[in-house]
């Protein structure tokens, strides 16, 4: 059938080992929502293959992560801010041409240079450009986002690898923004990965103040 094939598709195009289990909705939202995405980021393929196997027709409860769509809606989120991490040019201009190069949608994109650029205009055109204030901004949406769709416990392997830095620096984003710190035993892996999770009450790291004369 029809939507047989678009499971099968989809599952081609995560890599999934089988569309069986596959909830019949995920097709036509990734074909609505992302239709351009051909290169999906570790952590958002593998939490989509987690739908894709059927995890996704769990009743919601509360929170966000509770609901499948939910989970999907978030991840594509993320989807989106880690291509403007890793493939946004230094200026970039909020178009269509520019959005489908991005593969994502032109109001996502538009909403994005609006929250994490520095706006720059000329008599010939309009260029968002990278500042470290937005870069910040944005890392710290990207964890809070992957915090939402793990329920607030993760190892930092796959976004570190999807960031391209160490499992250490993205652990440090993780207690800028309030989470507990745990260093995993090895396993073979090089660098060293940790565990990080949100729990109340928050721990946010001290800030040194300048001394005063």
């Amino acid at each position: 059938t029809k939507d047989t094939a678009k499971r099968q598709a989809l599952a081609g195009r995560l890599q999934a080992s089988s569309a069986e289990a596959m909830p019949n909705w995920l097709p036509f939202a990734v074909e609505a929502m992302a239709p351009q995405t051909t290169r999906w980021f570790s952590f958002v393929r593998k939490r989509l293959i987690r739908l894709a196997n059927g995890a996704g027709e769990r009743p919601p409860h509360a929170g966000m992560a509770g609901g499948a769509l939910d989970v999907f809606v978030a991840a594509l989120a993320l989807q989106h801010m880690l291509t403007l991490v890793q493939r946004g040019k230094d200026r970039l201009t909020k178009n269509d041409e520019t959005a489908a190069e991005l593969g994502m949608p032109g109001k996502v994109l538009a909403a994005m240079m609006a929250k994490f650029r520095i706006k720059n205009s000329s008599k010939q055109r309009t260029f968002y450009t990278k500042d470290k204030e937005g870069a910040d901004r944005l890392l710290n949406h990207i964890l809070a986002t992957a915090l939402c769709i793990e329920e607030y416990e993760l190892d930092c392997a796959d976004l570190a690898d999807d960031l391209g830095i160490l499992p250490r620096e993205v652990a440090q984003g993780f207690r800028r923004i309030g989470c507990q710190i745990t260093k995993l035993k090895a396993s073979g892996r090089e660098p060293p990965n940790f565990q990080v999770q949100l729990v109340v009450p928050l721990q946010f790291p001290k800030v040194s103040r300048p001394m005063r004369n």
